[in-house]
């Protein structure tokens, strides 16, 4: 919670907590200052973009800690869901119905936030606690249509997700080949020269290629490349690669 709302803070307190949590204009233009930096860092050269990633990403490490208690809890959602039948699709149709109606709902809320903190520049104080809360639901109302899809006998339709969900590592690595190959400095170096729609139309265009290549390749082989060296280093010995005939 933010410090400015927590129900045992004095009257006093609180009313100066809440200013000091709001957004500082002179921080969002030093952030500002220092986003433009990492991004010349990152297109000026191979070497300027791999340093920019490995910073980045030890930072995330740095803060990774924190999501521990959240990671725990969905866990344990999703093993509850599990267990009761929900993602079996054995719930009934108007319990998935209600799902898709509640995040939808929550959907609209988090794109509100979200435009007001990316878009807008003028992020809400309760802004992080309420996403953190309904995002879940916005997964599950995703995860009852496609229950539901199946169960109108639309698997023929599905059939390119679960195949590219079927080589999720080596798309994920892919995938990220590919943007940072547009982005990243030495290669397109297009970083923070994309607008919004652009970036879309990028996404779509990059989803699109793995939905028509996923079931290409798993209709010769039984899995992906980079699945195919996991498994090899889990189990220790070769597990068949290409289709038997």
């Amino acid at each position: 919670m933010p410090p400015g709302a927590i129900p045992s803070l004095a009257p006093d307190a609180s009313s100066r907590a809440v200013p000091q949590h709001a957004p500082d204009a002179t921080a969002a233009a030093q952030k500002k200052i220092a986003i433009a930096a990492d991004f010349a860092e990152a297109k000026r050269s191979w070497r300027g973009a791999y340093q920019e990633n490995a910073r980045e990403y030890l930072h995330q490490l740095s803060k990774g800690w924190r999501g521990i208690p959240d990671t725990l809890g969905l866990m344990m959602i999703g093993l509850s869901l599990f267990k009761s039948g929900f993602f079996a699709a054995r719930s009934s149709r108007r319990r998935y119905r209600a799902v898709m109606v509640i995040g939808t709902v929550a959907l609209a809320m988090v794109a509100w936030i979200t435009w007001q903190a990316d878009v807008a520049e003028s992020p809400t104080v309760w802004g992080h606690v309420i996403g953190l809360l309904v995002t879940p639901f916005v997964s599950l109302a995703y995860a009852a249509s496609l229950i539901l899809l199946l169960r109108g006998d639309a698997s023929r339709l599905l059939a390119p997700f679960a195949a590219t969900g079927r080589i999720a590592f080596t798309n994920y690595l892919t995938q990220s080949m590919l943007m940072t190959s547009i982005f990243y400095g030495g290669r397109g170096a297009l970083m923070g020269e994309v607008d919004r729609p652009a970036l879309w139309g990028i996404v779509i265009c990059v989803w699109v290629l793995q939905l028509i290549w996923s079931p290409l390749w798993l209709a010769r082989f039984e899995m992906g490349p980079l699945e195919w060296v996991w498994r090899y280093l889990t189990y220790g010995h070769r597990v068949p690669f290409v289709k038997r005939a």
